[in-house]
């Protein structure tokens, strides 16, 4: 699988550099390849194109936009300030939420929320404050963020200190920190 993503993306480079691409492709290890990397330009799918893609990304901005112009109302009503300490559930057509739901876990860091839920009904939105807890090293709230007992960073060698006992971080952060498998 590697050296098919490998392949495609020495094939697609090909134009912009050249003499690397040509390099590359003549030791990949595959069986049909052609003669040079050049003619397999001429040989991509007919249905190769970046149009559905742009289409999709350019649709989830303007839903966003949208979001973010009746959350921007709802955070001077909340005195929430922060759109990361935000929860929102976007009630839209089938169309939009597969769309949204599309995107995986990557909605909620594209709508630079704590939490996105998509459902289909009447067009919404609804918001409140997300209950998730927030990371202290990178400030985001994720459903991974556990806490970590101080003495357990002060055996790693990390001195971190927190009133409660616990420094709340994400699993992310605790394998950066080597606290995590």
């Amino acid at each position: 699988a590697c050296h098919s993503v490998l392949h495609r993306l020495v094939v697609l480079a090909s134009p912009l550099i050249p003499f690397t691409a040509e390099e590359v492709y003549q030791k990949l290890p595959l069986g049909d390849k052609l003669e040079t990397v050049h003619a397999e330009i001429l040989n991509l799918p007919g249905d190769f194109s970046l149009t559905s893609e742009y289409d999709q990304v350019e649709r989830l901005l303007e839903v966003r936009a949208g979001v973010f112009a009746q959350f921007e109302t709802w955070k001077q009503a909340s005195g929430l300030k922060d759109s990361q300490d935000a929860r929102a559930v976007v009630t839209a057509s089938p169309e939009e939420v597969d769309l949204l739901l599309g995107f995986g876990r990557r909605l909620a860091n594209l709508f630079k929320m704590a939490e996105v839920e998509a459902k289909t009904g009447s067009p919404s939105v609804e918001f409140s404050e997300s209950t998730l807890a927030k990371c202290e090293r990178c400030r985001l709230r994720r459903a991974d963020v556990v806490g970590v007992p101080v003495e357990a960073l002060r055996e790693a060698g990390i001195d971190l200190d927190s009133e409660s006992g616990l420094v709340y971080l994400s699993h992310r952060d605790r394998l950066a920190l080597g606290l995590a498998d």
